[in-house]
């Protein structure tokens, strides 16, 4: 049996993580190794040095219990049953991996489940914080909807995005995206936008998509880049010359854009006597192409979304192309689209 606060040694100890960083929890239930917001960070519960002083994260029963544990199926999902004389409590410990669908989503994100699945258990649970590997010492604070919340240093990051749409009888919709930097620290930026181009021909099948791009990236089933950007040349993803889009799926993004003496870079798309044309200025070095083939059946290859943007998917993670702003400095970005006959 394991009572309260009873060490343990670090073969009772099982991880879980998000692939950016991880957490060791004990056989007890405890959090005692955590690093954020990534693996090289410092840790804001060490208790597996110091039990004292490195702080933990822990739910426990008030009274002796016996603890076993499993990952579930094929996962990094950690549930860990707990047995007091009184009843049996569930705990389960996860990170969830960014699907990069939610842009507001936390950073990093632990997960701690409990059910009680028989009788009834008093538990204790403690949040006990402590930055820089135990060297610092926070107190929660209660902050409304937000629950309460553990601040140690100022991680809030203050951009503020003007975006204006404008358009021209003649030359159609331009857009125009300002970001500036109102914080006191360098904040990273990107921009992409996703406009759906068609040319009111049912499905995109009947149409023809010039691409003036010379690379293509590569990326997993998750949809995440796998390497850097190929050459085009010799490929399907060559449409640098207009290519009918019957058979064709795609859901990756380009750079290398080719541009025209005024910098602008143009996609067409063509199809029903129709063109419609998107352009992009400097700032937008890559596009997404998508022809929305997993969407519902009535919208299924109903349009094909150009997506300018300023970074390749992931950029936060890898860097690659990503805007630094520093304080009160800014940075525009300018696309546009327009019907051609």
């Amino acid at each position: 049996m394991t009572s309260v606060g009873q060490t343990c040694g670090i073969e009772d100890y099982a991880l879980i993580g998000d692939c950016r960083t991880a957490a060791l929890v004990s056989r007890a239930g405890s959090i005692d190794w955590l690093c954020l917001p990534d693996f090289s960070s410092p840790a804001i519960f060490a208790g597996l040095l110091d039990p004292a002083r490195g702080g933990s994260c822990s739910i426990q029963p008030q009274e002796a219990f016996a603890a076993t544990r499993r990952y579930i199926g094929p996962t990094a999902v950690l549930e860990t049953t707990l047995t007091t004389d009184s009843g049996v409590v569930r705990l389960l410990d996860l990170m969830p991996i960014g699907d990069g669908v939610r842009p507001m989503g936390p950073l990093r994100e632990v997960l701690r489940v409990v059910e009680c699945t028989q009788g009834t258990v008093d538990l204790e649970i403690r949040v006990d914080a402590r930055p820089d590997y135990g060297q610092r010492s926070v107190r929660p604070r209660q902050r409304g909807r937000l629950g309460w919340i553990h601040a140690w240093r100022d991680e809030v990051i203050a951009v503020q995005a003007d975006v204006t749409y404008r358009v021209d009888a003649e030359t159609g919709l331009h857009v125009t995206v300002t970001a500036t930097n109102k914080g006191s620290r360098p904040a990273p930026w990107g921009t992409g936008t996703h406009p759906y181009l068609t040319t009111g021909t049912p499905t995109i099948d009947e149409c023809e998509l010039q691409l003036p791009a010379d690379r293509w990236l590569p990326v997993d089933d998750r949809l995440i880049p796998s390497g850097p950007a190929q050459d085009v040349t010799g490929t399907g993803y060559d449409l640098r010359t207009a290519r009918k889009l019957a058979g064709i799926q795609l859901d990756h993004a380009f750079t290398g854009l080719r541009r025209e003496p005024d910098g602008l870079a143009w996609v067409r798309l063509s199809g029903g006597g129709l063109t419609t044309a998107m352009w992009m200025d400097a700032a937008n070095t890559w596009l997404q192409v998508f022809t929305s083939d997993p969407l519902e059946p009535e919208r299924r290859r109903a349009a094909v979304a150009v997506e300018p943007m300023s970074c390749p998917p992931n950029a936060f993670v890898s860097g690659q192309d990503l805007v630094v702003l520093q304080p009160k400095e800014s940075v525009t970005v300018r696309w546009g689209i327009r019907a051609e006959s």
